[in-house]
């Protein structure tokens, strides 16, 4: 027999579940609202526009992709968003993510070091009236390391190794979300949490996203 206080609990898990982007569970209602009032076709250059389809994870330059609203939704699930706590994106691309963030987030400290990119990010983030992303064009910015520590780092691409210098900028309870390669066609979405002196790793989903050159184990992580 149910008793009333777990009615009441079944009902409350259910009211969280607010809203539903393509097949996918949007667990708080503000973050269901972030991804439908961010238009997503402005962050795609003007020459490759109709090449994009609304779902899918889009290759912008041969080693930047703009991630589909589903794998967002995913990854949003899995974060502790507060207004109150800084976020750090490496690797921004044309700021989709980053705008997404901008809502979620007190801060954003968004990185990009392709002059193009970092351009139409700026442009992009106009458009939308988001005055709280402080855009960098190289993880060698000293405001990196003085505006540690950050309760999320997201690296926004393949990261074959993952200095360990972003750990450290972490807070405590903190996560770190990369892709994590495991071979040509498939690679994991994971997360990382700060745990005191251990960390908590979870794998989100399987999905292919490109390798960022910064991250390849061949370069020496001089940031």
């Amino acid at each position: 027999m149910t008793n009333n206080s777990t009615m009441k609990n079944f009902q409350e898990k259910k009211q969280n579940i607010l809203a539903i982007l393509n097949g996918v569970f949007i667990e708080n209602n503000h973050t269901a609202s972030v991804l439908k009032q961010i238009p997503r076709n402005i962050f795609i250059p003007e020459d490759k526009e109709n090449l994009c389809l609304v779902e899918d994870t889009f290759l912008i330059e041969k080693d930047k992709a703009l991630l589909s609203p589903s794998i967002i939704a995913k990854i949003l699930n899995h974060l502790h968003t507060s207004m109150d706590k800084s976020a750090l994106i490496i690797g921004c691309g044309t700021g989709y993510l980053a705008s997404i963030l901008s809502k979620l987030y007190l801060n954003i400290f968004a990185v990009e070091p392709k002059t193009s990119l970092k351009t139409l990010a700026k442009e992009n983030f106009l458009k939308l009236e988001i005055d709280n992303i402080i855009l960098l064009d190289s993880l060698s910015a000293k405001s990196i390391e003085q505006q540690a520590p950050y309760d999320l780092i997201f690296i926004e691409g393949g990261a074959e190794k993952i200095p360990t210098k972003f750990f450290e900028q972490l807070a405590n309870n903190g996560q770190l979300v990369s892709y994590v390669p495991v071979n040509d066609k498939v690679g994991r979405v994971t997360c990382y949490q700060k745990k005191d002196s251990f960390w908590e790793k979870k794998i989100i989903l399987e999905t292919w996203l490109p390798n960022l050159e910064e991250f390849k184990i061949k370069n020496t992580f001089n940031f």
